[in-house]
């Protein structure tokens, strides 16, 4: 009897464990099903789909003038045009402007200009930021130091954001003794991208904030990613005398690239 009495309990207490263990096999299924219902998208609303997500940017290439400026000026016995335009990446999207094109009005003459800038499919422009063209266009019958109405339009077209972008600041002019004007500044490349060509601009606004010019160059160095460098360069047949004096502003962008 005694030993029924064992056997009994033992079945008993095996008989409990199944079912203790059923429980926890229970308990343990539950958080996934709790999970799996969070991450369920609400009713109504669609599920993320990776493919659908948008683009960062859109497909409208533009570009706005947004100032000009130009002179005719002596240069020895010659006289010689010079115009410079600001604008600005009005679209969506990178642009680069393929074409330009110039009118120049003045003293009764007519002149018109049509050009592909230097290296444009390089200089890239994000939405947002303002670019520079500068263009010498040799000789002209304005006489120098007339008052010159420019008018341009460019074409834009939707580019890949390519290249490193340069920041360009510190920038400081002087006119040396004895007519030579220098810009210097540092350049810093802001890519974790190494580049070995570039391509900087500056413009140039009085105490008005009135833009009066452009200049562009290249600096001949190696950027690695966040490297800073230090230039000068001479302004050589800028018309502007005494840009230091007239020039209360100057604002710079830089474009980095391997071709």
């Amino acid at each position: 009897m005694k030993k029924f009495f064992l056997q009994t309990i033992a079945a008993l207490a095996a008989l409990m464990a199944i079912f203790i263990l059923s429980a926890c096999g229970a308990k343990d299924e539950t958080p996934a099903l709790a999970d799996a219902a969070a991450t369920a998208a609400p009713e109504g609303t669609a599920a993320p789909d990776a493919e659908a997500t948008p683009a960062a940017y859109g497909a409208n290439a533009s570009a706005r003038v947004t100032a000009t400026a130009a002179y005719s000026y002596a240069d020895g016995d010659k006289t010689k045009l010079y115009a410079a335009v600001e604008y600005q990446n009005d679209g969506d999207c990178p642009i680069a402007v393929s074409n330009v094109k110039l009118t120049i009005a003045a003293a009764g003459v007519n002149e018109t200009a049509e050009f592909v800038p230097e290296l444009s499919d390089y200089i890239v422009l994000l939405p947002g930021e303002t670019g520079y063209i500068a263009r010498w266009l040799g000789e002209t019958t304005i006489p120098a130091g007339e008052t010159i109405t420019l008018n341009a339009s460019f074409t834009a077209q939707k580019r890949d954001e390519r290249g490193a972008r340069i920041t360009v600041d510190n920038l400081y002019i002087a006119d040396n003794y004895p007519s030579v004007t220098t810009l210097s500044g540092r350049l810093t490349c802001q890519e974790g991208r190494a580049c070995a060509a570039n391509m900087i601009f500056a413009g140039f606004y009085d105490e008005n904030g009135r833009f009066i010019g452009a200049w562009y160059f290249s600096k001949n160095a190696l950027f690695e990613g966040g490297d800073s460098k230090n230039f000068v360069v001479d302004m050589n047949d800028f018309p502007i005398a005494k840009l230091s004096e007239k020039a209360a502003d100057v604002r710079g962008i830089g474009f980095g690239f391997d071709f």
